[in-house]
């Protein structure tokens, strides 16, 4: 029974990849825009033009580099979590004390109001900046104000996101984005 039932699997499988009508030699479908802030976390040119525009809308807003703070300090924190998990070097502690340090320097700057990543909670902003001032975590867990903060950032930060693909989508297309969707409904 057991044999029969495992080439009858296989044989489904088999069919489910060779549709009728299937595109071979057609030119291959492009990509999907980016639809989510994790795509564009993803790919180092869409988060270097997130950050033009983030930039771009601080200086409107006269906000002394708020938004580009938020996605500085998320991409410290990837870059501390790649660390933790490759955690089979030699240096890794020393690596983490580093990372740490900077984060203190850049995002938890007690004196200099322009470096401190702004946070929906102060307590545990103060957490953080005690944390990464010390720099002496010992494991992941240690490190949970900065995951804390990390998904508070990430919060504000997709609020921001759509705008900016609508923004970009225009850009690239020369339309509206609003007048495409109304002619599709036509």
């Amino acid at each position: 029974m057991g044999l029969m039932l495992s080439k009858n699997i296989q044989k489904l499988t088999r069919g489910s990849n060779s549709r009728k009508g299937s595109n071979r030699g057609e030119i291959p479908r492009p990509s999907s825009p980016p639809r989510g802030l994790a795509t564009i976390l993803r790919s180092p040119s869409l988060t270097d033009e997130f950050h033009k525009y983030l930039h771009d809308l601080d200086e409107d807003t006269e906000e002394d580099g708020l938004r580009q703070n938020w996605l500085d300090f998320v991409m410290s924190c990837r870059e501390l979590k790649e660390v933790i998990e490759s955690g089979t070097e030699n240096n890794h502690k020393v690596k983490v004390q580093n990372i740490l340090r900077k984060m203190a320097t850049d995002f938890f700057n007690g004196k200099d109001n322009a470096k401190r990543v702004s946070l929906s909670n102060p307590v545990l902003w103060t957490k953080c900046q005690g944390l990464c001032v010390k720099a002496k975590a010992k494991n992941a867990r240690d490190l949970s104000p900065i995951w804390l903060a990390h998904d508070d950032v990430i919060k504000s930060l997709d609020d921001i996101h759509q705008p900016f693909l609508l923004q970009r989508y225009d850009e690239r297309n020369g339309g509206n984005v609003l007048a495409d969707a109304v002619q599709c409904l036509l």
